[in-house]
């Protein structure tokens, strides 16, 4: 039973005027509601036993973290001092328990980046998350919430494939694809080379016309002086 009285079964003996108090545990072991009865019995007076309904209801998270680390304080993760430049790391599990598959996306925090950051969690699995705090200036993070977004999703017929942002596909290039692969690339650099040079370009002409507008404005007014000076 979902239900559990320590007192289930024991003899107590109440002194007129008093009262005891049964301390009854509720610990579901699955969702939805749960109904249970606990008698109460009367020696030698029948007519004085009762029965207690009992009523509960159990859920279950969508989706819940579990092998949090040791010093996690309920989902608080805690990474710790860690110098400049160096990096902590620390795991735990996201588990579906729903019959849905979920897609799910961890928000930006300067320093501490989640892995995976964005994917998908099928209905009943599991996925292992590393998170990992690496700062190249100091910065402190103190009881900060970062909140998963989560939401369902449904599959086409025949696309119920695994994906996360950690996972890579590697394609192996025949010689033509992979010199034809290289001139893109050497086409991008190459214009891209050229976009910097031309903003360079109208940067250095900006600056030149502003230096060449601020010596006509001073030659003008050194003109306006001498002019008065020779009247």
């Amino acid at each position: 039973s979902a239900f559990a009285c320590a007192s289930a079964g024991q003899k107590l003996t109440l002194d007129p005027k008093t009262s005891h108090t049964l301390q009854v545990l509720f610990k579901p072991t699955g969702a939805g509601e749960i109904r249970s009865s606990m008698e109460l019995a009367v020696m030698n007076n029948s007519f004085e036993d009762a029965c207690i309904e009992l009523e509960g209801e159990g859920f279950v998270q969508d989706v819940a973290f579990e092998d949090m680390p040791d010093d996690a304080d309920g989902e608080a993760l805690k990474l710790g001092e860690v110098e400049v430049g160096a990096s902590s790391s620390l795991s735990f599990t996201m588990r579906n328990h729903s019959d849905v598959p979920h897609r799910f996306a961890w928000p930006s925090l300067p320093g501490v980046t989640f892995s995976p950051s964005v994917g998908h969690i099928h209905a009943h699995a599991a996925k292992q998350v590393v998170v990992t705090f690496c700062s190249d200036k100091p910065v402190v993070h103190s009881a900060v919430e970062v909140k998963l977004s989560l939401q369902r999703i449904q599959y086409a017929p025949g696309a119920e494939t695994d994906w996360d942002d950690t996972m890579k596909v590697v394609k192996w290039l025949s010689d033509a694809e992979f010199k034809a692969h290289n001139e893109k690339l050497r086409r991008a650099e190459e214009a891209a080379a050229a976009e910097a040079a031309r903003r360079e370009a109208e940067a250095a002409a900006a600056e030149a016309a502003r230096l060449e507008a601020e010596a006509a404005a001073k030659s003008k007014k050194g003109k306006g002086k001498e002019d008065k000076k020779s009247k």
